[in-house]
């Protein structure tokens, strides 16, 4: 894997864009790289969105590439506990989320300049119920187990 990620253009040639939040602005980091995993090669295009103060987005120069690299990591447990969907990891186009045992698994992307970390998996443990929607029509919708009403804060 090469040690270089990219800041993403948008359509108008900007790096930076808004959130609901003027204050608030993202960009996109981008990373290519070939990945073995489970004695596979393939080509990966990770990306990873960052957020920041307008202000500070707007004062760096992300025309040029940073040392770092993206990673995954993926838990049991939610990344925000007001809304049990959020990042949760699903297999392929079948709209199954995956599990291991009885709780869902969450995953998401994130840039580190720290070359030695690693991406973390989870094994899911559902699939026969992968396999049954990505051989039927319909997909299954494991999607309603997990979902909860919003909480107000």
């Amino acid at each position: 894997m090469n040690n270089l990620v990219t800041v993403r253009k948008n359509e108008d040639g900007t790096f930076i864009s808004k959130t609901k939040n003027d204050d608030i602005g993202f960009v996109i980091y981008e990373q290519k790289a070939v990945e073995l995993r489970n004695g596979w090669y393939a080509d990966k295009s990770l990306s990873a969105l960052v957020l920041g103060p307008m202000a500070l987005l707007e004062s760096m120069d992300h025309s040029k590439p940073l040392t770092g690299k993206i990673i995954v990591r993926e838990q049991l447990e939610p990344f925000n506990d007001k809304d049990l969907t959020y990042k949760l990891k699903y297999a392929g186009d079948s709209k199954v989320v995956c599990v291991k045992g009885d709780k869902p698994i969450y995953r998401t992307t994130e840039f580190t300049s720290d070359l030695n970390a690693q991406s973390t998996f989870i094994q899911h443990t559902n699939s026969a119920e992968i396999r049954e929607a990505n051989n039927s029509t319909v997909a299954v919708e494991s999607l309603n187990a997990f979902k909860q009403e919003t909480v107000e804060a």
